[in-house]
This record gives C-alpha cells, structure tokens and sequence, in this order.
C-alpha cells in the first residue's frame, strides 16, 4: 500500500505545537533537518516500511522535493516520493487535458484542477491529513483519507489500526 502524509500540522508543527522527535546527533544528518518533525514519526515510517508500505509525503507548500527527502532520511524516516505543489499542478493539468492554458472538453465534471489533493493521481491509496477541508475532498473526489489531529498523542496508534499493524 503507498500511504501519504501531510506536512504541516500533521508531521510538521505549525499552528498547533506538538511533541517532536529528537534531532539527530550526526552534525551531518543535523545539518538536513530544517524542521522539527512529530513525536513517533519516524518509528511509524519505519514500521509502515518494514510491513511493505511505501511512505510519500504530500504537501500543499512549495518545498522543494530533495530537501525533504534528505530531511526524512536524516530522522531516520526515508520516504519515496514527495509530491508538492508544482508536482501537484503539473499532474492535475494532465489529467484535465490542459494546454497552453486552456482545459479541453470534459465539461459538467467536477475539476481535479480545483482539488488541492488527489492522491489516485499518484497511486496513493491512502492520506494521512489534519485538515477538514481535505475529508471533503476526499468525499468529492472518492479517495481514501485517515485524519489526525495535531493535539492527539496517539496519531500515530490510529495510522497503524488503519493499516492493519501494531
């Protein structure tokens, strides 16, 4: 299963502070943490990927995609793809066949260009978010999503019921 994770307040404290998880002692992983991440995260990475899941993150900010990949490396939590919002535009205008600006056919369907994530574009079964607006999306769009709270202790607990370890 490809599960996906969002940043902010989800992973990464934001608005609602949280527990984090400790920074690495190598200065050189040091060096690539640019951000704090949640309390549990990187266990949880790492179960998930001992089980066979494949871990990506997706995110609505413009974070570019190696820096957050070298960052998850150096907590320990290697992910495998990262999709950002041009990585997220791009692959939208695709599937709405736009070109130069212009969307072609397909009138009267609801438009993925609208969507802020769309995880079936990306092989992503299942979305790991904070956020309400993304649990009506997904009931728009018809795509699996798993929300967690930023103020609750035992996110992590509710990610691994969901996908079936303990």
């Amino acid at each position: 299963m490809r599960i996906a994770f969002d940043l902010d307040d989800t992973l990464i404290p934001g608005r609602i502070p949280f527990p984090v998880e400790p920074r690495p002692h190598n200065p050189l992983k040091r060096m690539f943490c640019s951000e704090e991440l949640r309390l549990g995260t990187a266990a949880l990475i790492t179960d998930l990927r001992e089980c066979g899941h494949e871990v990506w993150l997706y995110t609505t900010s413009f974070r570019g995609i190696r820096p957050l990949k070298w960052m998850f490396w150096a907590y320990g939590a290697p992910v495998g793809g990262v999709v950002n919002v041009p990585v997220h535009r791009r692959r939208m205008e695709q599937l709405e066949g736009v070109r130069d600006g212009h969307r072609e056919g397909a009138a009267g369907r609801r438009s993925l260009l609208r969507c802020s994530k769309y995880p079936p574009a990306f092989e992503i079964d299942l979305l790991v978010d904070n956020c309400e607006g993304i649990v009506i999306e997904a009931q728009q769009y018809q795509f699996e999503v798993l929300q967690v709270q930023p103020d609750d202790p035992h996110w992590d607990r509710a990610v691994r019921n969901r996908v079936g370890i303990n």
